[in-house]
């Protein structure tokens, strides 16, 4: 049906003259992007009566005479309207008499007037005029009298490119007296449909527009009944927090705070043949920092706004354990505990910082287990801690206390530390990109100075730097600053474990060793963080089998 809001317009008029069967017709397309409508009539038949006493002539038939025919003799014939248009709302088919609704002759004779009926699939009863239904078959009640306005034949949703087609027939009942000659009248047929200025493409699309976000595609081709996919990723710092299409198309986006990072998401067409508009909107990322997460994972920034030095205790949702954090000189926030993370616990990407695509990639292998979607860390044990590129964990439950003797700690093997994704780096100054930190935490880089802008991009340079680290040339210095400025007892708190390896604890309460995420020039080895009293080493290189301390740092402002 078309609104009332709609303004319609005649694109095609067909004029028919039953008897002298004449046909006129006029086909407007309209421009691209607007509305088209075409209408065609086929099969339009004369009648003419031209004399008395043909019994076996009626109706329709071409007959030399006409009479005897019993009251209520029924002449029946069709005509075939097709339509095709693009508009979204369709079209309605209309038909009228146009200078009268009656059969007439020349000299003015008319059939009587009267609606046909239609019962078990005979016509009785009445004298007629014109009569018409739009329904060729079946049994319905539905004949209309011929009126000299227009009246809807059918209102159709069809649109696309495929015509609709509508069988029109017309009745009459005559008496047995009806006097000869040639009986017409004007029949209008008129389409319509609304100046819609949304119509159908010749290929249905989604189109894309968004607000604080990015499409692969700007349409995308989506056939009635089919579907088609675009990647959508929200800017940085926002979600995607709505994805809706127009005319019922539908999408299977993940929306809401978590999502954030590109998806890739399908949308389906609802078999309708018209483009749709699909609007996603992102919102930004409420600012979670370690002043108020519940969880590690759930922290997303480290403001300038947070006091240097304040500590706040964080838990790890993957075992519940809690650890001391705070903004630190260099303006990140650090963990000032050591990880503790126990041998045996399945990390997935959903807690820890690995990723899905990596997980889905990984064979058990090395001390390494893939169960489902997790990657499972070795059990603890003093076993092991002798080959490279091995994983190995050693746990004792202490994580912020400078304990005395050997062993107090946990401790693991860079392998273990970077959940295996540094294996085969052996190129100096690379970063392995996975590790055993909460999600959105990392290992510290520790760059040399053959590195570009290491100064800047190496963690612990910039951290030691902030805390007694005096020189700008050099990634060591043999002094007191760092030890007195970030050792025990500070806030900072890098505690003195020593490491573990071939069944030894080293240097247990004189030295401290952390991992970074960065190889040395070899795939044997791999460079960290080394300080004790008189000295600090913020890039110095270790055999990866070792075990040392682990410390996370956000991944993030």
């Amino acid at each position: 049906m078309v609104s009332s809001r709609v303004i319609k317009r005649l694109i095609g008029v067909f004029v028919v003259m039953i008897g002298m069967m004449i046909i006129s017709s006029c086909v407007v397309l309209a421009e691209s992007g607007s509305t088209e409508l075409t209408l065609g009539v086929t099969n339009v038949i004369s009648m003419t009566i031209t004399g008395n006493n043909d019994e076996n002539c009626s109706g329709f038939d071409s007959c030399s005479t006409f009479g005897n025919i019993s009251p209520n003799t029924t002449a029946t014939t069709s005509s075939t309207i097709s339509v095709y248009t693009n508009s979204t709302e369709g079209y309605i088919l209309s038909v009228k008499a146009t200078n009268h609704a009656d059969l007439r002759t020349e000299s003015g004779n008319s059939i009587p007037a009267g609606v046909l009926t239609e019962t078990n699939n005979e016509i009785n009863t009445g004298l007629g005029v014109w009569s018409y239904k739009t329904d060729s078959t079946g049994v319905k009640t539905n004949w209309t009298a011929m009126t000299a306005t227009d009246t809807p034949i059918k209102g159709t949703s069809i649109y696309g490119a495929t015509e609709s087609e509508t069988v029109v027939t017309y009745g009459i009942s005559m008496s047995n007296n009806q006097p000869s000659g040639n009986y017409t009248t004007e029949l209008t047929y008129t389409a319509t449909a609304p100046n819609d200025t949304e119509v159908v493409e010749p290929n249905p699309s989604a189109k894309m527009q968004g607000e604080n976000v990015t499409f692969s595609v700007a349409s995308v081709p989506v056939t009635a009944g089919g579907t088609g996919t675009v990647t959508i990723t929200p800017a940085e710092g926002y979600y995607l927090d709505s994805l809706t299409c127009t005319h019922g198309y539908t999408t299977n986006a993940t929306t809401g705070t978590s999502a954030t990072s590109a998806q890739t998401v399908t949308i389906t067409n609802p078999n309708v043949a018209r483009s749709a508009v699909c609007t996603a909107i992102a919102k930004e990322v409420p600012q979670i920092t370690i002043a108020d997460a519940s969880s590690l994972q759930e922290v997303n920034s480290c403001p300038s706004t947070l006091t240097t030095g304040q500590v706040y205790t964080v838990e790890d949702s993957r075992d519940h354990q809690s650890y001391n954090v705070a903004k630190l000189a260099d303006d990140k926030c650090w963990m000032v505990e050591n990880l503790n993370i126990a041998g045996g616990t399945a990390l997935s990407a959903d807690d820890t910082d690995v990723t899905s695509a990596y997980i889905s990639s990984f064979s058990t292998s090395n001390n390494l287990t893939k169960t489902d979607d997790t990657i499972v860390l070795p059990t603890s044990s003093t076993s092991g801690f002798d080959t490279n590129n091995y994983s190995y964990v050693y746990n004792s439950g202490n994580k912020s206390t400078n304990c005395s003797g050997s062993g107090c700690y946990s401790y693991y093997s860079w392998d273990a530390a970077t959940l295996g994704s540094g294996r085969g780096i052996s190129t100096d100054n690379i970063d392995a990109e996975q590790s055993i930190c909460p999600n959105g935490w990392r290992l510290p880089t520790s760059r040399t100075t053959g590195a570009t802008n290491w100064q800047i991009t190496s963690d612990f340079y910039v951290l030691a730097h902030q805390y007694g680290l005096d020189s700008t040339t050099s990634t060591y210095e043999s002094d007191n600053g760092f030890y007195t400025q970030a050792g025990p007892g500070t806030t900072p708190n890098f505690l003195l474990a020593g490491y573990y390896g071939y069944s030894t604890f080293t240097n247990s309460d004189s030295d401290g060793y952390y991992w970074s995420s960065t190889s040395h020039g070899s795939v044997y080895s791999a460079r960290g963080l080394n300080l004790r009293s008189g000295y600090v080493g913020s890039a110095d290189y270790y055999s990866r089998y070792r075990g040392h301390s682990v410390r996370c740092v956000f991944d993030g402002q």
